[in-house]
């Protein structure tokens, strides 16, 4: 297999999966190789821990990225919903202002109806009065 394509392969492979990888291969080289192979295969192990942990570092970059730019989202849809209760909210206060100065319209006018009726009862019990002392006074001539 060419170098470049097991390089390939291997960098396709999750974090957790090249960190595991790596386990197995140190301890496969630490098993057969003389003092200066270990050191040569420690520093390639370094060197894939670090590159693991850029690889993290730029997967959690992205994950923080994703996250930022849906509550950018939510933050305009909520925005737009906020604007919305806003014009209802103003239209609601209007209509209630418009009925309000409608129902005071009927109150006084209930009150200039109810001014009215005790106007007309305090007629029909003078013309009563005055029915009555006539009608008193009619049979008294009689």
């Amino acid at each position: 297999m060419d170098i470049t394509a097991l390089k390939q392969e291997i960098m396709e492979l999750t974090p957790e999966r090249r960190t595991l990888l790596w386990h197995e291969l140190r301890s496969i080289c630490d098993e057969g190789i003389d003092g200066n192979g270990k050191a040569q295969t420690q520093g390639y192990v370094a060197q894939g821990h670090e590159h693991d942990n850029a690889l993290v570092h730029t997967h959690n970059t992205n994950e923080l990225l994703l996250k930022f730019d849906s509550l950018q989202k939510e933050h305009a849809a909520s925005k737009s919903q906020l604007l919305d209760l806003q014009q209802e909210n103003e239209l609601l206060l209007l209509q209630l202002h418009q009925v309000q100065e409608e129902l005071e319209l009927y109150y006084l006018a209930n009150q200039e109806m109810i001014a009215a009726l005790k106007k007309s009862r305090q007629s029909m019990d003078q013309a009563r009065k005055v029915f009555i002392n006539l009608n008193k006074k009619v049979l008294a001539c009689q």
